[in-house]
């Protein structure tokens, strides 16, 4: 990693964090001349008194960007080989679409106060992919959770009633659902929460094709 004195803004093009923790300090050192970052970031995921701040505290202009989807941000940033963002939030368990042309810098966490990331997500987000070889690339700063939808016309469930097994419970098909990409994860989420597999098992499906494929 470049040092305080050489880092400049090719070098952070390829930095994609995923912290708002970790930003003010990078970018006090690399963007003091052009007073300017470009950050690219989930819609609704920056706040505008976020930016607000951070350019009141820092004396740098946010220049914000926003994607819909983790293959938007991808592509784009795949097309303009790196550049174009100073910044970019991708979901943790994406990193890996970034490996391929070394579009992400690894992170100097000497730089970061860790104590101001809440310990459990600072230490699973290394499982989830933040990290790539023993490095970090992803810092935690914003996190959800999983959902369930249902036809309300049809079904009134009481909080707490429904659970990820009634997506294959007779006479409910199509009637309550997950996000597509979330399927793997509420099964794994729903045979651990029901010990039909070891606890915490469902984190082998973020390890690699190998370990996917017996849950598919």
């Amino acid at each position: 990693m470049a040092t305080e004195n050489t880092i400049g803004r090719r070098t952070l093009l390829k930095g994609a964090l995923a912290s708002g923790l970790a930003t003010p300090f990078l970018a006090r050192q690399a963007f003091a001349s052009s007073g300017e970052i470009k950050v690219f970031s989930w819609g609704g995921y920056i706040q505008p008194n976020m930016i607000e701040a951070f350019e009141k505290k820092t004396g740098t202009t946010v220049n914000l960007s926003t994607y819909g989807s983790n293959e938007e941000a991808n592509s784009k940033l795949r097309a303009a080989g790196g550049e174009g963002f100073d910044l970019i939030f991708p979901s943790v368990d994406n990193r890996p679409d970034y490996d391929d042309g070394n579009l992400l810098q690894e992170i100097d966490e000497s730089r970061i106060d860790t104590d101001q990331v809440q310990t459990a997500l600072w230490r699973n987000s290394l499982r989830l992919g933040a990290s790539h070889r023993g490095k970090r690339y992803l810092v935690p700063f914003n996190w959800g959770t999983e959902g369930i939808t249902y036809d309300s016309s049809v079904h009134d469930f009481e909080p707490g009633q429904v659970s990820y097994g009634d997506l294959w419970k007779d006479g409910l098909d199509g009637q309550v659902a997950v996000r597509q990409k979330s399927v793997l994860i509420a099964i794994a989420l729903y045979l651990d929460a029901t010990g039909e597999l070891p606890s915490d098992r469902g984190m082998d499906l973020y390890k690699s094709e190998a370990d996917t494929a017996p849950h598919l």
